[in-house]
C-alpha cells in the first residue's frame, strides 16, 4: 500500500466488481443497438428514395369542365416522377392558381398508389367581351385572355 494520505487503496468486492461489468455491457448493447437502429432507417430511407416506390405515379383532377388537365399539368411546378414526400403541395396549388380557369385548387396526397388528388374550383364566366378580341368577364371582373375561341366558347 501506498503511504502519505488518499492513497489508500480499496479493493472492490467480486459483487461490485459484477455490477459493475453488467452495467457496462447494458450501456454497450444500447449503444450498439441504437447505432444499428439508425443505420437500418438511413439505409431504408436511402432504399425508398432512390426506388420508384415513393415517385408520384398520377396526379388526378377532380372538377374540370372547362380547363383540361394537360393545361393545369403546364402550370404546375409537381410533375408525375417526383419524390411522393417531398412534393411540395402549396407550390402546386399556386402553380394552378394561375390558370385563367381556376379560381382554387386543393391538392391532397393519396397513398396508393403515390399519387396527388387536385380538387378544382373553376372560375364561372358571365360575359362575353369584344375589345379587340373576345374575353371572357367573370364574376370578380377578372378578363381570360381568347379562351372563348381556344375552347370553342365564342
Amino acid at each position: 500500500m501506498g503511504r502519505g494520505r488518499n492513497r489508500r487503496r480499496v479493493d472492490r468486492t467480486a459483487e461490485e466488481v459484477a455490477r459493475g461489468r453488467k452495467r457496462t455491457l447494458r450501456w454497450a448493447l444500447g449503444l450498439v443497438l441504437a447505432l444499428s437502429a439508425l443505420a437500418a432507417g438511413a439505409a431504408g430511407a436511402r432504399w425508398l428514395s432512390g426506388s420508384g416506390a415513393l415517385r408520384i405515379r398520377d396526379i388526378r383532377f377532380e372538377g374540370l369542365s372547362r380547363a383540361g388537365a394537360d393545361e393545369l399539368i403546364a402550370f404546375s411546378p409537381v410533375k408525375v416522377g417526383d419524390s411522393f414526400f417531398l412534393a411540395d403541395v402549396d407550390a402546386m396549388e399556386r402553380g394552378l392558381s394561375r390558370h385563367p380557369w381556376v379560381r382554387r385548387a386543393e391538392v391532397r396526397h393519396a397513398l396508393l398508389p403515390p399519387s396527388l388528388v387536385v380538387h378544382v374550383e373553376e372560375r364561372r364566366p358571365i360575359a362575353l367581351v369584344e375589345l379587340s378580341g373576345l374575353y371572357l368577364a367573370g364574376l370578380y371582373l377578372a378578363m381570360y385572355l381568347d379562351l372563348a375561341l381556344r375552347r370553342g366558347l365564342g
